[in-house]
């Protein structure tokens, strides 16, 4: 290969590092009001986070979604979804320091969860395929 194609593969590479959206763990968690047993509002809100990322809800009342999307996206996309009434919290996780994972089918999520993020080669501190965070 010649010097101005071995540059001009460079650059693609470059390129195509910039422009690649970097991926990120979003912790998020929603209050929902008035809720009913079978209350539809937390489905729609799955299927917008679904339709952003890659869910994972290793506990019942939060979710994990990695995405490239801007939380500040996520959390309007969601306040269109179940309304602007219910409370809604989307924070990018970098550490997960403390955890405890009890429920077979939970203990499946979160094994997904680390799963993911290692694949896509996101450090967060502390995480691992434990079920019980160490001492």
């Amino acid at each position: 290969m010649n010097d101005q194609n071995t540059q001009m593969l460079s650059r693609l590479k470059q390129l195509a590092n910039t422009s690649a959206k970097q991926m990120q763990l979003l912790l998020v968690t929603f209050d929902l009001t008035r809720v009913q047993p079978g209350d539809s509002r937390y489905a729609q809100a799955d299927a917008t986070l679904k339709f952003s990322g890659t869910l994972f809800k290793p506990l019942k009342q939060t979710r994990f979604l990695l995405t490239s999307v801007d939380p500040k996206r996520i959390q309007a996309s969601l306040e269109q979804r179940i309304g602007r009434q219910c409370g809604i919290l989307v924070v990018p996780v970098q550490s997960v320091p403390v955890w405890r994972i009890y429920e077979a089918e939970r203990r499946r999520e979160w094994d997904k969860l680390v799963a993911a993020i290692n694949r896509c080669g996101i450090n967060i501190k502390g995480i691992s395929n434990d079920y019980v965070s160490p001492p």
